[in-house]
C-alpha cells in the first residue's frame, strides 16, 4: 500500500494506481480553491457553522455552504465532479 500526499494536504491511500480521496476532502478543496491566499472562504465557512477546525465539518454543511455561496442554481450532488489529486 503506497501513500500519496495531495495538494489539499490530506494523505490518501493509493490503490491500484488511483488515488482515493474522500468526498469531504473534495468539498474542502473546492472551497479552498475559491479562497484567497489567506483562506477567506474557508474562514467564512468555519464562522458560519461555528467550527473550531475543518475536521469538525460535515458533508452536509460543506454542500450547503457551496450551494449558497458559489453555485446557488445547482443541486448539491451536481456541485462537485469526481476529481483526482
Amino acid at each position: 500500500m503506497k501513500l500519496k500526499k495531495c495538494d489539499a494536504g490530506n494523505i490518501h491511500v493509493k490503490n491500484n494506481d488511483k488515488v482515493v480521496e474522500s468526498e469531504k476532502s473534495k468539498l474542502i478543496r473546492y472551497i479552498s480553491d475559491r479562497s484567497n491566499r489567506y483562506g477567506d472562504k474557508l474562514i467564512e465557512f468555519m464562522d458560519t457553522y461555528n467550527l473550531v477546525s475543518l475536521q469538525d465539518a460535515t458533508e452536509a454543511q460543506l454542500y450547503d455552504f457551496i450551494a449558497t455561496h458559489f453555485q446557488p442554481n445547482q443541486k448539491p450532488k451536481e456541485i462537485i465532479k469526481s476529481d483526482e489529486c
